[in-house]
C-alpha cells in the first residue's frame, strides 16, 4: 500500500465532512472551525467501517503478491529436476546380427531405469506398423538368468508373419547393456532391400526413446587390400573402402599360418572414434599363434568409428619377427588374413602373404 493511499485511509478514520462548507472537521469538534456550523454528536453519526476501507486496499497488492510468489515457487520446484519427469530415456543399438528369417536386434543401458513392461516395440516398413504392448517385466526377472520373454502371437505386415522375442540378460526386468530382441518372420522374409524401422516408446510419456533403421535382407560387406608394407617384425596391411558402411565393432580379424589360427573382436566402435584423428586401438596382449607372440593395432585415419579408404592394421611380433621360419616345422610360413562381417558371419576378405 502506498504512502498517499495510507494517510488516505487513516483520515477517513478520524476526521468527517462539515455539512455546511464541506470542509474536515475532527470527529470530536462540536462546531465547524470554518463556518462555525454546529454539527451533530459522534454518537449520532455513523463512521465508515474501518475494514472496508483498508481491506480492499491491501487486497489489491497483496494478492499480485501471492501469485508472484506461488509462481516463483513452482519454477524452483522444476528447475531442481522435477521438471524433467515428463522426457523419455535414450537408448542405442550396440549391433545387429542376421540368422535364417530373423534378426537379433542387442541394446545399450538406457539413459535411465527402464522397465519392460513400461515398453512399446515398433516395427515399420514402407507402409504399414505392427506394435507389441503388452511386455512383462515380471516374465523377464528370474533366479537363473537370461530370461526370455515370448509373444506368442505373430504380428503381420504385408505378406508376412512378425514374431517377437525379449532376451534380458540379467533377468532382473529392465533393460541393461547387452539385452537383445529377436525378430523372426514367417511365411517369408523381410524384403531385400527394403527400410524397415524398429522403435522403442517410453509408455510413461508416450516419447520415442529410440528409432534404428535397417535394411530388410543384410549382405556381407566386400573389401580388398589397398597396400602392404613391412616394419619391424611384422606387416602392415592397408584396406580399401568396403562395399557398404561397416563398423569395426561388426568385424573379426583372424591370423592363418598354415598350422593355428588367432583372432580379434574385442576392438569397439567407441575405442576408435575421436574428434582427434587419426585414432589407433591396440589389442590389451598379444595372441599366440605357434609360439609366436603377435600384436594387433587397428588405425582409423578418420577417426569415426567406420571402416574406410586408406585405414591399417599392423601385426607384430618381437624377435626373431613373423617372418623367420617357425622353428617347430623349420619352414617359413604364408599367413592368411581372414575379415568376417559378424551381423551376417561371412565373408569380407580372405587374403595371403609372406612378412
Amino acid at each position: 500500500m502506498h504512502a498517499g493511499d495510507m494517510a488516505t485511509a487513516s483520515s477517513a478514520e478520524t476526521q468527517r465532512r462539515c455539512v455546511s462548507c464541506g470542509r474536515a472537521v475532527d470527529w470530536n469538534a462540536d462546531v465547524c472551525p470554518r463556518c462555525g456550523r454546529e454539527l451533530p454528536p459522534e454518537s449520532q453519526v455513523a463512521r465508515p467501517p474501518k475494514s472496508k476501507i483498508a481491506l480492499w486496499k491491501v487486497a489489491a497488492v497483496a494478492v499480485p503478491i501471492v501469485v508472484v510468489v506461488v509462481l516463483a515457487s513452482v519454477l524452483y520446484v522444476l528447475s531442481l529436476g522435477f521438471g524433467s519427469c515428463c522426457s523419455s530415456p535414450g537408448v542405442q543399438v550396440l549391433s545387429v546380427s542376421s540368422f535364417e528369417n530373423g534378426f537379433k536386434i542387442e541394446l545399450s543401458t538406457p539413459t535411465s531405469d527402464v522397465v519392460w513392461s513400461d515398453l512399446t516395440i515398433r516395427l515399420s516398413d514402407e507402409t504399414d506398423t505392427v506394435s507389441w504392448t503388452n511386455l512383462s517385466s515380471k516374465a523377464l526377472t528370474g533366479a537363473y538368468p537370461p530370461e526370455v520373454w515370448h509373444y506368442g502371437n505373430g504380428k503381420a505386415l504385408p505378406g508376412l508373419c512378425v514374431f517377437l522375442n525379449v532376451t534380458d540378460v540379467s533377468a532382473n526386468g529392465r533393460m541393461s547393456n547387452g539385452d537383445y530382441i529377436t525378430l523372426t518372420v514367417g511365411g517369408g522374409s523381410l524384403e531385400p532391400g527394403a527400410d524397415y524401422t524398429l522403435s522403442l516408446l517410453f509408455e510413461p510419456t508416450g516419447g520415442e526413446m529410440m528409432a534404428y533403421d535397417f535394411i530388410g535382407q543384410l549382405e556381407t560387406p566386400g573389401i580388398n587390400i589397398l597396400g602392404k608394407s613391412g616394419i619391424a617384425g611384422g606387416v602392415k596391411l592397408e584396406f580399401t573402402m568396403p562395399t557398404a558402411e561397416v563398423r569395426w565393432s561388426d568385424m573379426t580379424i583372424q591370423l592363418y599360418n598354415g598350422w593355428n589360427t588367432v583372432l580379434w573382436s574385442d576392438f569397439t566402435t567407441a575405442s576408435l572414434t575421436s574428434s582427434s584423428a587419426p585414432c589407433v586401438w591396440t589389442a590389451s596382449g598379444p595372441n599366440i599363434l605357434s609360439g609366436l607372440e603377435v600384436y594387433l593395432n587397428i588405425t582409423d585415419l578418420m577417426g569415426d568409428g567406420r571402416v574406410g579408404n586408406g585405414d591399417y592394421i599392423t601385426f607384430q611380433s618381437p624377435a626373431p619377427g613373423m617372418g623367420a621360419p617357425i622353428t617347430e616345422y623349420e619352414v617359413t610360413p604364408v599367413y592368411s588374413l581372414t575379415l568376417l562381417y559378424e551381423p551376417t558371419g561371412g565373408l569380407m576378405l580372405s587374403w595371403h602373404f609372406v612378412v
